[in-house]
């Protein structure tokens, strides 16, 4: 016998996308369309159930109306679904899953208790560890016990594992070895937004995070799948599979002279599905005042064929090169200006930097 089951997390459905502008209405809205992408994907993959390991929604304080948008389209899922509360949406006695509006149907369970949950038909055993609290330094695996009942062996947690970077005490710290030490068939987590680790670089690995099936912002290094599970007895398979409508891509660029226009042109020329990317473009290096003007107007006219630009120039210096002074008459007030600022000793270089990029504006209005 064999099971097929979806694991999923952090929908973060309410999230307020902020520093979005105006593509934050849309980008709200795709996360509650995401849940309904992945209810299809699971009938048309033929799984048994789906896993929610957490933080389905942004908060306990969503409107009304949100939980009740989302439990809507729950009902309509032909899968099972099972969900565990999150550290946005922990399970504490103000938890939205304890709400009136919250009204999914029979066919989904949220294993609010932590013990085991049998699913009979399928010879299962789900081990769900809630968050009762937004914080906590205790493993979320601390209460899970393997018990010898059923044929398949599953828990489902969110947390933060300890071999990653950045752990704070009270994320909910789990190690490599209270995970290797579950003995399950596998380890569905939530918490972190990025698929990890990659099951096609670790196919062996005792626990993966899907990550958010719709990216929440930059700098999320592979977000925006669902991770398909395919557990037979003595094997596992896992795929990857991605679901989500909108992208957030970092570009990087490094700037000195008319080529870096040029470049950054044919990149953005070459990216596919604009009306759905958003960019971040990071600009860095050494630019006479010309060039980035060029820069900012070549990215002004590129700008309206996708979701979102936005323009990060904190580690690009600008130095007036001939060109920038021939613009003015020699001696006058621009020119002087510009000269005074470039030979100033002592100052921060990003200051004289920012000084001179706003005499230039000034200037050339």
């Amino acid at each position: 016998m064999s099971i097929r089951f979806v694991h999923t997390a952090d929908l973060q459905i309410g999230m307020t996308a902020t520093g979005s502008g105006t593509m934050a209405s849309a980008l709200r809205a795709a996360r509650i369309q995401s849940l309904a992408r992945i209810l299809s994907l699971a009938r048309e993959r033929n799984a048994d159930f789906i896993i929610i390991a957490g933080d389905l929604f942004e908060g306990n304080d969503v409107s009304r109306e949100l939980v009740r948008r989302t439990a809507s389209v729950l009902q309509s899922s032909s899968v099972p679904v099972y969900i565990i509360a999150g550290n946005h949406d922990h399970a504490g006695p103000e938890s939205v899953y304890r709400s009136n509006e919250f009204n999914p149907g029979s066919h989904v369970e949220v294993l609010l208790e932590h013990s085991p949950y049998v699913l009979e038909s399928l010879d299962l055993t789900l081990y769900p560890s809630s968050c009762l609290e937004s914080r906590s330094e205790h493993s979320p695996l601390s209460c899970i016990r393997k018990e010898g009942a059923t044929g398949f062996h599953v828990a489902v947690a969110h947390g933060s594992w300890t071999g990653g970077p950045r752990l704070q005490a009270n994320d909910y710290p789990l190690s490599t070895e209270e995970l290797e030490g579950l003995g399950m068939d596998y380890v569905a987590l939530g918490h972190w937004h990025s698929t990890f680790p990659d099951p096609d670089d670790e196919p062996t690995s005792v626990f993966y995070y899907s990550g958010t099936p719709e990216p929440t912002g930059f700098g999320e290094r592979d977000s925006g799948n669902v991770l398909l599970v395919e557990l037979d007895q003595g094997s596992r398979k896992v795929e990857k599979i991605p679901v989500a409508r909108y992208k957030f891509l970092d570009l990087d660029v490094k700037v000195n002279d008319e080529t870096s226009v040029g470049y950054l042109a044919r990149t953005l020329e070459a990216l596919e599905s604009p009306d759905t990317t958003l960019v971040r473009i990071r600009l860095r290096g050494v630019a006479s005042l010309s060039v980035q003007e060029a820069i900012y107007e070549m990215i002004e006219t590129e700008e309206s064929r996708f979701a979102l630009v936005r323009i990060d120039d904190s580690a690009m210096l600008v130095s007036p090169g001939e060109t920038d002074f021939a613009q003015f008459a020699p001696g006058g007030i621009a020119s002087v200006t510009f000269r005074l600022l470039e030979q100033c000793d002592g100052i921060d270089p990003r200051l004289r930097s920012r000084a001179l990029d706003l005499a230039y504006r000034f200037f050339k209005a």
